[in-house]
């Protein structure tokens, strides 16, 4: 039995080998382009899209058999959406997609506006998916530990803010005036 699990052990740590140097070639092609001015184009996009396709996959053995099904679909729809949400509205691809300016932008209005399912709840689930995909990076060496901890950091810094923000707009009993003023008020620090 020992054996079959380091066996297992070994063609997961293959496959993730694997799909880390995929994820580095297409990251560094991603640099390529952005550097020779190709950023604002659909095909700059598709390419920032592939990158997202790796990383769910990444995660997608990471995490197999060390949280349950349904947790892993979490992960994998919150952070798909994110960056989902990073390509086609920021124009940015990991690891700059995890930088404080583009989550507050995502948490803080994004996703609060255009997602219709979203919830105090699923703004929390989102974050934690986040949070264990930078984790997978730093395990992957793909990140270093500072990095993670900024994240981390930038998380508990701001969630609060996004959560209250995402309180005011799914409230139902809201004065319209009152609520625009409070949000204004929000975004106003956010800019000053």
């Amino acid at each position: 039995m020992a054996k079959l699990n380091t066996q297992l052990s070994l063609a997961i740590q293959q496959k993730l080998d694997g799909l880390k140097k995929e994820y580095l070639l297409q990251t560094e092609r991603l640099e390529k382009a952005e550097n020779e001015g190709q950023d604002d184009t659909t095909d700059f996009i598709e390419e920032i899209q592939k990158q997202s396709e790796l990383v769910l996959q990444m995660m997608e053995i990471y995490f197999e058999n060390k949280v349950t099904q349904k947790t892993l679909s979490k992960y994998l729809t919150y952070t798909y959406f994110y960056l989902d949400y990073a390509a086609y509205h920021e124009g940015v691809y990991l690891p700059e997609a995890l930088d404080s300016f583009y989550l507050s932008g995502y948490f803080g209005d994004w996703y609060i506006s255009h997602n219709l399912s979203s919830t105090v709840q699923s703004t929390k689930d989102s974050i934690v998916a986040l949070t264990r995909m930078a984790q997978m990076f730093e395990a992957l060496g793909l990140m270093d530990k500072k990095a993670v901890e900024a994240i981390k950091r930038n998380f508990k810094e701001d969630k609060e803010e996004w959560l209250e923000r995402m309180a005011l707009f799914n409230d139902p009993d809201r004065d319209y005036e009152e609520y625009s003023e409070r949000l204004n008020g929000l975004w106003q620090d956010d800019i000053y």
